[in-house]
């Protein structure tokens, strides 16, 4: 568990990369990714958006994300690819919005 980075605003339609932390234990096998808008990671209302994939990753944020909607079924499979993406008009909360293989194309803002 850590922080990517602090305080970033992203605008509707807009994309943002974030670097990978060489401090986070989550690896291509299984991991996860939750944003919040506060500090505050056990309210559910806090956790604004996220993503799991393969398996071993712990502790999960993934019933919080249940909880609230923000995810349901089992998590992505393992990244196989360069990349984790998410598909294209896809609501991001599920393991069919993502593709582990890298291969999806590229999202694009209207």
């Amino acid at each position: 568990m850590g922080t990517i980075e602090r305080a970033i605003t992203i605008a509707p339609g807009a994309r943002h990369t974030f670097a990978w932390p060489s401090t986070f234990a989550d690896t291509d096998v299984g991991g996860e990714v939750a944003f919040y808008q506060m500090g505050r990671f056990s309210m559910a209302t806090d956790q604004i958006d996220f993503v799991c994939w393969g398996t071993g990753h712990s502790p999960s944020r993934k019933s919080l994300a249940e909880s609230d909607g923000d995810w349901s079924g089992a998590c992505t499979g393992a990244i196989t690819g360069t990349q984790l993406r998410r598909i294209r008009n896809t609501d991001g909360h599920g393991p069919a919005s993502y593709d582990p293989t890298g291969t999806a194309a590229p999202l694009t803002c209207p």
